[in-house]
């Protein structure tokens, strides 16, 4: 009897391990599919590092390069922030839905079992980009400035990785729309534009600025940023649109649909 039990379980066990094994290489095949992809399109990394490292160089030769360290945060700040949203918005709003409509969200979710593991996968590729992405330019700014600072780059590394978690659900209303890839980036474009031209908008009204940081995230990112550095002593504006953001994100991360509007039609 015991030897039968031990058979089972042991049995049991390999099957267990040759699953996670063959879903591993899953995993991984399609982490190497999204890095191709992103990296493939030269446009998304001129938007997210070579302009922003232009900008700054144009910024600090305007300015000049004495900054102390208070100064330092609040400079690079909206520029770390640019960079974190607009690789979410496209790397990973806009690289979902064009999967979907290319019908690959749909064969890579049958195949894993789940399209949360498509997710999970592209949400690892593009923090592991803009990390990278956003050390060059911290790196870039301290050649130009002929300093070293590393407390840069850990504070810029953290607001990174909550940047990252924001957009991740906050994006996550995009896929529940029933538009195409072509249409959605250029809703992503408008969105984008419109965000950095009210940036400067500001409320003493605590509704209307949480409301106005729901709907702008880049402002949102921004000013958390702001926040964490102790330029900003109130953030009590901030805590409701992250609150919203999660709960909102969250469902449509549940009920977005892995079929493309041609399947659902």
């Amino acid at each position: 009897m015991r030897k039968n039990i031990y058979l089972f379980l042991n049995l049991s066990m390999n099957i267990t391990w040759r699953s996670s094994l063959v879903m591993l290489k899953k995993i991984l095949a399609l982490f190497k599919f999204q890095i191709n992809i992103t990296l493939s399109n030269k446009f998304f990394l001129v938007y997210t590092l070579l302009l922003p490292a232009v900008n700054l160089f144009l910024a600090l030769s305007k300015r000049g390069i004495g900054l102390d360290a208070q100064e330092k945060f609040v400079f690079l700040t909206p520029y770390i922030s640019y960079i974190i949203v607009i690789a979410m918005l496209f790397g990973w709003a806009g690289n979902i839905v064009s999967l979907r409509e290319n019908n690959y969200l749909k064969v890579f979710s049958s195949l894993t079992g789940s399209k949360f593991y498509i997710f999970a996968v592209n949400l690892l590729v593009n923090f592991l980009l803009t990390i990278v992405q956003i050390n060059i330019l911290l790196f870039i700014f301290e050649l130009i400035t002929k300093s070293v600072d590393l407390e840069l780059f850990v504070f810029f590394n953290i607001l990174t990785f909550l940047g990252i978690a924001i957009c991740f659900f906050a994006f996550a209303i995009f896929l529940k729309l029933s538009v195409n890839a072509v249409t959605l980036q250029a809703i992503l474009t408008s969105y984008l534009l419109l965000s950095l031209l009210s940036l400067e908008y500001t409320s003493k009204n605590i509704i209307l600025s949480g409301l106005f940081h729901f709907i702008n995230i880049f402002s949102l990112v921004n000013e958390i940023g702001l926040t964490i550095s102790g330029k900003l002593v109130d953030a009590a504006p901030l805590y409701l649109p992250i609150f919203a953001w999660l709960i909102v994100g969250s469902y449509c991360l549940k009920e977005s649909s892995v079929f493309s509007i041609k399947d659902r039609n």
